[in-house]
C-alpha cells in the first residue's frame, strides 16, 4: 500500500512538472518541432526504404511492382553480350585471317621424318657393310621383304605414315649417300612447306604439286626423286588452327559494344499476374525489392 502511494506521488509530481514545462512558449515550440521533424524523417525514410518482397521464380506476382529507381538489367545485358559475342565468333572462324599456322605441326612431321630414317636406317643391310662383322648386332637374319613390310607397319602404327612399298624399298636399298641425301631433302622440304604455306583441304594438292616440283632440284636419281615425294606428301596436311589472340579480341570488342540494357525508374518490372522469371527476379533483387 505504501509502494502505491509511493507511485501516485510520484505520478502526479512528474504530470506537474510536464504541466508546468508546457506552459513555457519556448518549450512548446520546440517539442512541436521535435515532432514534426520526426514526422519527416519518418515519412523520407518510408520513401526510402521500399516494400520488400518474399518471390520466387515460377510463382505469380500479387500485383504490379515498378522499379524505384534505375539500374542496369544486369541479366539482359548478359544475354545481349553472350549474343554478340557468339556472332562475332562464328563470323571470325570464317574469316581466314583468324588462322595461323600451327608450329606444333610443323615439330611432328620433324619427328616423323626423323623416325622413319632412323627406322629405316636400322633394316638396312648395307648399313653394316663397313663395320667388322663382331660389331654388328646380333639379331636373327630377315630377308629384305621382311624388312621392308616391318618398316611399313613400324611407319603405319607408331607415327601413322603411310609410305608405299616401292617408297620403302629404295629407302632400304639405296646406297648411303643417297639414303643421307635423301633425309635432308625430306625433312628439308617438309618444313619449309608447313612453315612457309597455309595449307588447307583446298589447296593441299597444288601444295604437295609446289612441293614435286622443288623435289626435282635435287641432284639424286628420279627414284630417289619420287621416294622423296612421296614421303613429304605423307606429312603435308592442313596446318592452319585458330589464332586464339585474335578471337580473344574480337570477343572483347563485342563484349565492348553492347550498350547495357537499363530498367528506367517508374518502369513496371512486374505487373500483376506475370510468372516470376529469373530476369524478373534479378531485377528486383538489384531494385531492393526482394527479401533476402
Amino acid at each position: 500500500m505504501a509502494t502505491e502511494n509511493r507511485l501516485k506521488t510520484m505520478a502526479g509530481w512528474l504530470v506537474e512538472r510536464f504541466q508546468e514545462i508546457w506552459r513555457k512558449a519556448g518549450v512548446r515550440q520546440c517539442l512541436l518541432a521535435l515532432a514534426i521533424f520526426l514526422t519527416l524523417i519518418g515519412i523520407l525514410l518510408a520513401n526510402l526504404v521500399p516494400l520488400q518482397y518474399d518471390l520466387k521464380v515460377g510463382q505469380v506476382s500479387p500485383r504490379d511492382i515498378e522499379a524505384s529507381r534505375t539500374i542496369e538489367n544486369r541479366y539482359e545485358t548478359e544475354r545481349l553480350r553472350n549474343d554478340a559475342v557468339e556472332s562475332a565468333l562464328e563470323e571470325a572462324r570464317a574469316n581466314p585471317d583468324s588462322y595461323i599456322i600451327d608450329e606444333r605441326l610443323v615439330e611432328a612431321a620433324e619427328e616423323k621424318l626423323s623416325f622413319l630414317f632412323e627406322r629405316a636406317a636400322d633394316l638396312r643391310a648395307s648399313e653394316y657393310q663397313d663395320i667388322p662383322p663382331e660389331l654388328v648386332p646380333k639379331r636373327p637374319p630377315t630377308s629384305f621383304n621382311q624388312r621392308v613390310t616391318e618398316l611399313q607397319t613400324s611407319l603405319r602404327e607408331e607415327v601413322d605414315l603411310d609410305v608405299d612399298r616401292q617408297s620403302v624399298e629404295m629407302l632400304l636399298s639405296a646406297p648411303k649417300d643417297t639414303f643421307v641425301a635423301m633425309e635432308q631433302a625430306a625433312k628439308t622440304l617438309a618444313i619449309k612447306m608447313l612453315r612457309n604455306y597455309r595449307i588447307d583441304q583446298e589447296n593441299r594438292h597444288e601444295i604437295i604439286d609446289r612441293m614435286q616440283q622443288q623435289v626435282t632440284e635435287y641432284n639424286f636419281p628420279d627414284t630417289a626423286q619420287e621416294t622423296v615425294a612421296n614421303i613429304v606428301k605423307g606429312v603435308i596436311r592442313p596446318n592452319l588452327i585458330l589464332d586464339t589472340d585474335k578471337l580473344e579480341s574480337v570477343r572483347r570488342a563485342a563484349v565492348q559494344g553492347i550498350t547495357p540494357a537499363m530498367v528506367l525508374q517508374g518502369e513496371i518490372v512486374v505487373r500483376k499476374g506475370d510468372v516470376i522469371t529469373r530476369e524478373r527476379l534479378q531485377i528486383l533483387k538489384d531494385l531492393g525489392l526482394q527479401k533476402r
